[in-house]
């Protein structure tokens, strides 16, 4: 369990955070499934196109070497995704910073490619570039999409969601308790409140229908 002090939901999102939790590493497993899907479809298509295009007999377009560079663009893709933190667990599911990493990283992977079969003269690979770049890269954004509005969908029912305690004076506890709760797509749920031992005297059972766990030192043993 996740203690949450004053501004958490934003602090959170800006530290490095494994994928511990059973639902982040189901979603973090479908993220991988999907890229793979995505990028597989965008070069497999790229192939059939250029085949299809193409006066060249199919045995002569889909040699072993072909084949091979197509399985290393989509190993290659993979990996720059992961470099770029396409799918780290504190932008997955949540905000622009998913998308844009997915749009940056696929974009600065086929610039370095581009450069390359240029340099080296590989026009098969221009080929490729020219039609594997753009579907791939819809397809990884719309397959993102998707699941983010599955996984909304199912934190609206409360599932998918990570417990945090709030430590706090009571109306800062509050406004943060009904923060998550107006946004029901939050990663957090409260289960919690932790109060400064200075003003646990007289305070109330529980803050916004969060019950009241002890003081903020002991934020640590109740979590």
């Amino acid at each position: 369990m996740s203690i949450a002090f004053e501004r958490l939901h934003l602090k959170t999102r800006e530290r490095t955070a494994p994928v511990s939790r059973p639902w982040a590493r189901r979603y973090h497993g479908l993220l991988v499934t999907s890229d793979l899907v995505a990028a597989t479809v965008g070069v497999l298509g790229a192939t059939v196109i250029s085949v299809g295009a193409s006066d060249t007999p199919t045995a002569d377009v889909l040699t072993p070497r072909h084949v091979s560079m197509a399985a290393a663009l989509v190993v290659a893709w993979m990996l720059v995704l992961s470099v770029v933190g396409a799918r780290d667990r504190r932008v997955m599911g949540f905000g622009p910073k998913e998308y844009t990493r997915v749009a940056t990283g696929s974009w600065h992977f086929f610039a370095v490619v581009a450069i390359l079969s240029f340099m080296l003269n590989w026009q098969v690979v221009r080929d490729y570039l020219l039609l594997a770049a753009p579907l791939g890269a819809v397809l990884l954004l719309c397959f993102r999409y998707l699941l983010r509005q599955s996984l909304h969908r199912r934190r609206a029912r409360g599932l998918d969601k990570s417990p945090v305690i709030v430590v706090g004076p009571v109306d800062k506890a509050a406004t943060l308790i009904k923060e998550f709760d107006d946004e029901p797509a939050s990663e957090f749920v409260v289960v919690g409140v932790c109060l400064p031992r200075e003003g646990i005297s007289g305070a109330p059972a529980s803050v916004a229908g969060v019950p009241v766990l002890g003081t903020t030192t002991d934020a640590a043993r109740v979590a």
